[in-house]
Formats: C-alpha cells, sequence, structure tokens
C-alpha cells in the first residue's frame, strides 16, 4: 500500500513538473468498474454439495497514457494502471503498474524508430496474433463488453502481439517504374534469462516492400527467433528462421475490384548442439483472390501448410488451455478442476496467452477442431471460400464453405478430412420498422473431420454453433439486448502428445457428446461511442453425457462501466 502511494506521488509530480515546461503533454486511456456474481443453479447442486452457492469478484481499474512530446518529432508514452480489487479492505487490495512504455522519434523524412512495447506484425505465417478459432465462430454475435475486456486486459489489438522491442522503418519514394520502397526492420526480447534455466530467447526480422506503379507490389519477410547460447549454462539453443514472398496485384475490371495475393514461404527448426532433436523444414504456398463491388465479395483462398512447418510467431496461440478458468474453478463432490469451456472462451480473459511460445502449445479438439494455429496450421492442404452479399445496408449476408485434408497421416497411413460449413445474416430492422438502432443477427456452422480405415484409426467428429442476437434502441441511448450460443459437440477425435521439439510422440483418443448452451439478457447505456454502462444477466448450462463431472450450470448477474478518451 505504502508502496503504491509513493508511485502514485512520483507520478503526479512528474505530470506537474513536465506541465510546467513548454513540452506538449496530453493524456488518453481507459476507465473501467466491473463486478460480477455468479449462482450455481438448483440444477448443478443437486450432484455437487460441495461447492459454494455464490462466488463474486470485481473491480475498478484506471489505465492512464501520458504522451510527452519534447518536440514535435519525439514521443514518449507510458500506460500505468491503477487497480482496486473489490475483494480489498481499506485499500488493502490495490496495486500500481506500468503496463506500457515506449519511445517514438522520426530521425528525418522517411526514417523513424520506435523502442519499448510495441505492436508488431507481419505476414500470417512469420508474426501473426490469430484469434481462438472458435472465439472467431462466436464474434458475429459477440458480447461486447466481454470482447472489450478480452482485448484490454491481454492488450490485444487487431492480429499484432505486443512486444518488447525495437522497431526502425525506412520508406523511400521514385519516379519511374517504382513508385514507393519501405522497409521495417525489427528485434525482440520474447523471453529474458533464467536462473540456471532457459537461456535468453530474442526474435528478428524485417519486412520490405515494394509498390510498382499502385497495381502491383513485391514484399519480402524475414523473421528468425534464437536463443542466446551466452546467457545460459544449457547446451540446446532453439533456432527457427523463416522467410517468405508476397506477390501482391490489384487492379479494377468493370465495376469490381479484383485483388490476387501469393505467399509462398519456408521455415526451419532444430536445436543447435542437441542430440535428440532432428531438423524440421517445410514451406507454405497460400494463393488467394477477392474480387467485390458494392454488393457482392468473393473471397477464395487455396492453401498448402507442410507437416513440418513450424512459425513461432505465427503459431502461438491466444487460449492457454492448460490454464484454470476463474469462475467455479473446482467443482464437484471431489472438487475435481474445471477444463475450459465455451463460456470461458467468450468471457473470461484470464485464460489468454499474451506471449509467444517457443513451442507449439496444446489446443482443444473439441473447439478448434480444424485450423487451430489459423491459417499456419501445419499439414493441411485445402480451399476456403467466402461469399458476402450487402443489400443497400439492410440485409447483410455470409456464408463459408472450407474443405482441407492432410497432407501426410498422423500415426497411420489414413489421412483426416476436415469441412467447415457456415451461413449468417444481419438484418437493419429500424429499416423496415419504427425501431431505432435495431438488428437481428443469427448464424449457423458446422465442422466436420472423419478419417477411415481400420476401427483403432476411425474419426468421426462434428461440431454444430447456432448463434443469434437481438438489438434494439427503445429510449435514447438505451438499448435492449438478447444473445444466444448453442454449441454441441459429438463424435471422437485424437488428441496429440509432443515432446519438447514438437515432434508427435502418442495420441491420446477423446470421446465427445456436450451439449453447451449460454444466454444473455442486457441493457445498456450509451453516453457516447466510447462509453457505456452495461448490465446484463447470463445463464450458461454445460452437459456432458461422456462425463457428468463436467457438468455446470450457474447464472451471472455482471455490471460494467466503461469509459475510453
Amino acid at each position: 500500500m505504502k508502496k503504491n502511494i509513493i508511485i502514485f506521488a512520483c507520478l503526479i509530480m512528474s505530470l506537474d513538473a513536465l506541465t510546467q515546461t513548454k513540452s506538449k503533454i496530453w493524456f488518453d486511456g481507459k476507465a473501467r468498474a466491473i463486478y460480477n456474481r455468479d449462482v450455481l443453479t438448483d440444477n448443478h447442486l443437486e450432484n455437487d454439495t460441495v461447492s459454494s452457492l455464490h462466488q463474486s469478484s470485481g473491480y475498478t481499474a484506471l489505465d492512464l497514457g501520458v504522451h510527452f512530446n519534447p518536440n514535435d518529432n519525439v514521443e514518449v508514452f507510458s500506460e500505468v494502471r491503477f487497480r482496486n480489487n473489490f475483494e480489498g479492505f481499506w485499500g488493502q487490495d490495490n496495486f500500481v503498474e506500468l503496463r506500457r512504455l515506449s519511445l517514438k522519434s522520426v530521425i528525418s523524412d522517411g526514417l523513424s524508430i520506435e523502442l519499448g512495447d510495441i505492436f508488431l506484425k507481419q505476414s500470417k505465417f512469420t508474426l501473426y496474433n490469430y484469434e481462438s478459432e472458435i472465439y472467431e465462430r462466436a464474434s458475429f454475435v459477440g458480447l461486447r463488453a466481454y470482447d472489450d475486456l478480452i482485448n484490454s486486459e491481454n492488450l490485444y489489438y487487431k492480429n499484432f502481439w505486443r512486444m518488447h522491442a525495437f522497431k526502425a522503418n525506412m520508406k523511400l519514394d521514385f519516379y519511374n517504374y517504382i513508385d514507393a520502397i519501405s522497409l521495417d526492420f525489427f528485434t525482440s526480447r520474447i523471453k529474458g534469462q533464467q536462473w540456471l534455466g532457459n537461456p535468453e530467447l530474442l526474435m528478428t526480422g524485417f519486412t520490405t516492400n515494394a509498390i510498382i506503379q499502385n497495381d502491383f507490389q513485391l514484399q519480402f519477410n524475414f523473421n528468425n527467433s534464437f536463443e542466446m547460447k551466452s546467457t545460459s549454462l544449457q547446451s540446446e539453443i532453439i533456432r527457427n528462421p523463416i522467410f517468405s514472398f508476397i506477390f501482391l496485384f490489384k487492379k479494377k475490371i468493370n465495376g469490381f475490384n479484383l485483388k490476387l495475393n501469393n505467399e509462398v514461404g519456408k521455415s526451419s527448426l532444430f536445436w543447435e548442439n542437441s542430440l535428440l532433436s532432428s531438423k524440421l523444414e517445410d514451406y507454405f504456398n497460400s494463393f488467394n483472390v477477392v474480387l467485390k463491388n458494392k454488393f457482392l465479395k468473393f473471397n477464395t483462398t487455396a492453401l498448402f501448410v507442410g507437416p513440418d512447418y513450424r512459425s513461432l510467431g505465427a503459431q502461438t496461440k491466444r487460449i492457454n488451455f492448460n490454464s484454470a478458468p476463474s469462475a467455479y474453478r473446482y467443482i464437484g463432490n471431489i472438487q475435481k478442476l474445471r477444463p475450459i469451456s465455451f463460456y470461458d472462451i467468450l468471457s473470461d480473459p484470464q485464460i489468454y496467452n499474451q506471449n509467444l511460445s517457443p513451442l507449439m502449445m496444446d489446443h482443444n479438439v473439441k473447439y478448434e477442431p480444424i485450423s487451430p494455429f489459423g491459417d499456419a496450421t501445419p499439414n493441411r492442404i485445402g480451399i476456403k471460400n467466402i461469399i458476402s452479399y450487402n443489400h443497400n445496408n439492410f440485409v447483410y449476408l455470409n456464408s463459408k464453405l472450407n474443405f482441407y485434408s492432410e497432407i501426410i497421416g498422423q500415426g497411420t497411413n489414413e489421412k483426416r478430412n476436415f469441412s467447415y460449413a457456415s451461413a449468417s445474416a444481419t438484418i437493419q430492422l429500424d429499416k423496415i420498422t419504427n425501431l431505432k438502432n435495431s438488428n437481428l443477427k443469427i448464424s449457423y456452422d458446422q465442422s466436420k473431420v472423419d478419417r477411415s480405415g481400420n476401427d483403432y484409426e476411425q474419426i468421426n467428429l462434428t461440431t454444430n454453433l447456432l448463434s443469434y442476437c437481438f438489438n434494439v434502441e427503445f429510449f435514447k441511448k438505451t438499448s435492449f439486448n438478447f444473445s444466444g450460443f448453442n454449441y454441441i459437440a459429438k463424435g471422437n477425435e485424437f488428441g496429440t502428445i509432443r515432446n519438447d521439439y514438437t515432434e508427435i510422440l502418442s495420441f491420446s483418443e477423446i470421446i465427445m457428446d456436450s451439449n453447451e448452451n449460454i444466454y444473455s439478457l442486457g441493457l445498456q447505456y450509451d453516453f457516447n461511442k466510447k462509453t457505456y454502462f452495461n448490465i446484463q444477466y447470463n445463464f450458461t448450462n454445460n452437459t456432458n453425457n461422456i462425463n457428468s463431472d463436467e457438468d455446470l450450470q450457474f447464472n451471472r448477474i455482471l455490471f460494467v462501466f466503461n469509459i475510453d478518451f
């Protein structure tokens, strides 16, 4: 407590000193007050006499961003969090922490640098922060309060990773065949040195992009993750160099905008001084065609990713399925650790990961049966198609149809086949009714995985997700929301068990027959586009027909007051 007061006082004195100068200083940030109370239902309590009936948690937090410009070419940015948990007594459970600190400078025309906590991204196969597969499937009817909470707490910005890094950007303009050439270089510290443990892990890379007469672009990406041998007594040192070429062509043809994008690349993963690991090398090829006008959009991608393709920056997952959920972590009379559920994925920021992983992270085939690592999922060949239609901003239709197969079988010569189909619609009801700012959204998708062969080889897994949402503004700035999710997973699959060198050691059969239902009723008052008060009532019902110890039914009431400034 005393330490927090000292830090806060020092911050105030520093800001006061800065404002006395001729330098420019300005603020932005986010403030949030959140409180939730969870209550187990009577149906759950019939088989669970140990778990507490009620649980609650909440906090108030201020993320204060300070921008200091000593001159027009330099900016120092810091983001400090002040947080007070509701469980604390007389301020005993509060803290102050530095969330971000960075320095940005424009050295000359066309040359700038940035150092500190910054956001980095390259291509989908080299450095990319994919959304969870199940979260992406359900985000069509996402709950805004939970979306804001997860992204804010984990510092997610679009598909960028927040990293401790140095970045330099240079741009040169030309006048003949080449319009411009840009170069982005970065080096980042992924993992620090550990006492008598693993060595320091760094990532360095660059992207160069050449724009040729606006229609044609060439891009080269290089990315290398490596451990510093001198920072540890450990002899095995990881190396993961990756490169890719991107060919991009844009053209307007008969009222349609045509975009062709072809990316090819290769990865290598090996451990120096290791007698147990083998060098893994493989390549990928992705060819994307987008054709769109005011009403229609066609998006088709042909994809090949080799079985041994490894990319630390693109195959790190957001969700850590080895973590424990926040709500009712232990359930049942034997107080068994509860696995992560669909509701946790939508609402719990504590299960999400903020750091790149040097190893392939575990995934749950129940929720991510096809592409657990996004487009960078290894051992996949196939095609994915998206068709979108916009009718005068009144009806939005979207459909997806994807087909994949394995390139080589895992543990057998038989190969898995994957299919995914979805359809969604959004209707702006305020266009045809007197209901202001009202809309109806509904989506349905199905994922299937199958493999033929002998009884011990066969796989047959089907998942279905139905999502729907209704919004209406019944008073000025006050809206009502109803959302529902119904998720069914049934069949069998084989999970992979990998060693420390990402190689598959064995398999474990997973049999599924579960049904998860989530319903939400909410009221929201919008002070403006960035400030709102939200109150909602959630009901979740998880039924596992294979293992009833994992059944869970509880209700939640949630209060969120969110301010962005």
